[in-house]
């Protein structure tokens, strides 16, 4: 999985998390074989095993500018890289908005291809994320909501990682990085909203986006 907005993915090698996506993982139900797959011997038995493999996170944080501003910001896809730190470039090679849109963020150890897949102008989009090491697929549901003179941002990720029961592992292992570094990538997009510019210490000495407005 890898979606520019997020910055998280396994390293397989070392069982560490090096960059990009915030995710969650849900709990894990039945048990799997040493092979990686279940014994059921029936395609609805292995599609529910897939199922099990899903990470997902939701998560919200409110922002001290209205809707449109905010918008604006997370609208511009190729620059990202200024509120996500482990992004070292991004950029949009041909359209850089609307459905079919795609974003190429540039990391130290990946290159993320992001193609948008859902956009609802002023509100929401949804973006399918490639490249990323260890993740067969990624999808992230981006949503600002006005709250006056504020905004709730809201993202939804989800993602299905390889590896059987390897990528079950780091599934488990990753969730309290997961969990902890998307909310430093929304305290990130709070600072360059409210700020104008990046934040130029580390993301984790940000204070956190309130859950609500």
């Amino acid at each position: 999985m890898s979606f520019c907005s997020a910055a998280l993915v396994p390293n397989p090698r070392a069982y560490a998390i090096t960059t990009h996506v915030m995710l969650m993982t849900g709990p894990l139900v039945g048990i799997v074989s040493g092979s990686g797959r279940r014994r059921d011997g029936n395609d609805a038995g292995r599609e529910r095993a897939k199922l099990r493999r899903m990470l997902k996170l939701k998560a919200s944080g409110c922002i001290d500018a209205p809707v449109h501003a905010v918008w604006a910001v997370l609208s511009d896809l190729d620059a990202i890289h200024l509120w996500v730190k482990a992004i070292q470039h991004s950029y949009c090679p041909t359209q850089d908005r609307g459905v079919g849109a795609m974003r190429v963020c540039e990391l130290k150890q990946a290159r993320i291809e992001d193609t948008i897949v859902e956009w609802d102008e002023g509100r929401s989009f949804k973006y399918r994320g490639l490249g990323a090491p260890m993740m067969a697929s990624a999808t992230n549901l981006w949503t600002v909501e006005p709250h006056g003179e504020q905004t709730l941002v809201t993202t939804i990720a989800e993602a299905t990682m390889k590896g059987g029961p390897v990528g079950i592992l780091l599934e488990l292992l990753a969730k309290p990085l997961f969990e902890r570094l998307g909310a430093q990538s929304l305290a990130s997009l709070k600072y360059y909203v409210e700020h104008g510019s990046p934040f130029s210490g580390r993301a984790r000495d940000l204070p956190l986006a309130p859950a609500g407005c």
